[in-house]
């Protein structure tokens, strides 16, 4: 029989890669000094795509369309312990030129910056990694 005790237990956190004009979107958490792409957890009940494009719609009011998987991984939230598993993927604006509507309640700022102008921001590290993977596709 399998030990149960090794399979991993916790959340699903998925992130979306946009961009625009060479650029992709980074954001801040409220409260929070790290940057990260946006996104959140998939709840009970949705696919993937719909899920990820919920969070988006919520937090930036702009619709998007889910591609394909670009990188996984997993990382324990800090202020809570509690491990994740996460997926991010391509995803596209289905209006470029629409304005966001940041959702004061999770969003601090949002950003969008180039390959070279994330260097200096305080990016979480894993989604650091899926953006160097990300921009290596793109030379």
């Amino acid at each position: 029989m399998e030990d149960e005790s090794k399979n991993f237990v916790g959340r699903v956190a998925q992130k979306a890669i946009i961009e625009k004009e060479g650029k992709v979107l980074l954001m801040r958490n409220r409260g929070r000094q790290k940057w990260e792409l946006p996104g959140g957890r998939l709840q009970v009940g949705e696919t993937p795509a719909e899920g990820l494009a919920r969070e988006i719609k919520e937090e930036f009011g702009v619709p998007i369309i889910v591609k394909e998987p670009l990188t996984t991984g997993t990382f324990v939230l800090a202020r809570t312990q509690e491990p994740h598993f996460f997926v991010v993927y391509i995803c596209e604006l289905t209006e470029p030129e629409k304005e966001f509507t940041l959702d004061p309640q999770e969003v601090e700022e949002a950003r969008w910056v180039s390959r070279d102008e994330m260097a200096p921001l305080d990016i979480w590290e894993q989604f650091r990694e899926a953006l160097e993977v990300y921009f290596g596709k793109q030379s």
